[in-house]
């Protein structure tokens, strides 16, 4: 039986999806942070973290919209089979989602996380 393929575009608009969801992830890291990055005792070394925090939420919300533009070059003919790709990923679920596997989000409920 051989594995199935699936349009580039397709894929690409999964990775898309990730990208943004980090992004939004990042953001929601930054507003919990919001009032330790802005007290008056926070470090240079913590000014720069956060602004680094910060470049992170933006370049990844910037890849994302890349990747949208680049998905709409793309023609829908041609196929990849994403599952091989998958295959190299340490984060089961993130493997499942960029494979096609599964359709959900990142968790949503505390009881998904390790710590």
């Amino acid at each position: 039986m051989q594995a199935a393929r699936a349009s580039l575009p397709e894929v690409m608009g999964r990775i898309e999806g990730e990208l943004r969801t980090l992004a939004d992830l990042s953001l929601a890291v930054q507003e919990g942070l919001s009032e330790t990055l802005t007290s008056e005792a926070i470090t240079r070394e913590g000014l720069r973290s956060a602004q680094n925090l910060d470049l992170i939420t933006q370049s990844l919300a910037a890849t994302a919209a890349f990747m949208r533009a680049l998905v709409d070059q793309v023609p829908s003919e041609v196929s990849v089979r994403p599952d091989l790709a998958a295959a190299h990923l340490t984060l089961a679920k993130l493997a499942e989602r960029l494979a096609g596997a599964e359709t959900g989000r990142l968790p949503e409920s505390e009881d998904d996380f390790l710590f």
